[in-house]
């Protein structure tokens, strides 16, 4: 009688000569699924930062080497024909001060991104130069385009936004491509 027909002994006894190769390949499957899983979490916070450092309105906090605060946020509902917004689109302005600590350069800053968010969770990143004339002229990158160092940076990034919302459900988010003090995946995220 074959295995195909069902002999009982013979598949009783599969199953003891083949126990530390079942357990085995349970734990290889285990740790295969447990690496991935930790990797993509790994990646997931890096691509999108899921861990907020809320910063209260008029705060300074420390964050990657410098210490960063906003100054002023407002509302452009109609910026002017320079730029080109969606007819439902106001500019928000935000205007930031860092001031860099002990060995964090302007160019270290300069790597710095700028989006902000909404209560409703959407995201939009930070508007690169604005034409000359439409804001007071700010420097766009965090370091400010400064060369050598400095005790404080203003600079200024600009959002465009849903019109109609107010500002305080804006929140301002500065994060680092490359973390090299902070958590893998933080960011700053400011009130208004």
């Amino acid at each position: 009688m074959s295995l195909i027909e069902g002999d009982p002994a013979a598949i009783a006894g599969w199953w003891p000569r083949n126990r530390l190769w079942l357990a085995g390949a349970l734990v290889m499957v285990a740790a295969s699924l447990g690496y991935s899983w930790h990797n993509a979490g790994q990646i997931d916070a890096l691509k999108n930062r899921v861990t907020p450092i809320d910063v209260a309105k008029g705060q300074e906090i420390a964050y990657e080497g410098a210490r960063w605060r906003v100054l002023d946020a407002r509302l452009i509902d109609k910026p002017g024909a320079r730029l080109r917004l969606h007819p439902d689109a106001a500019l928000l302005a935000v205007d930031f001060e860092v001031a860099p600590e002990s060995g964090t350069t302007p160019q270290r800053l300069d790597q710095c991104v700028g989006r902000v968010s909404d209560d409703q969770g959407r995201r939009w990143d930070a508007y690169g130069r604005l034409p000359a004339g439409v804001l007071d002229g700010a420097a766009n990158t965090c370091g400010g385009g400064e060369t050598s160092a400095v005790d404080r940076v203003r600079f200024q990034h600009t959002y465009e936004v849903p019109r109609g919302r107010p500002l305080a459900t804006f929140h301002p988010e500065i994060y680092f491509l490359a973390a090299e003090e902070s958590a893998a995946g933080s960011y700053l995220r400011f009130k208004l």
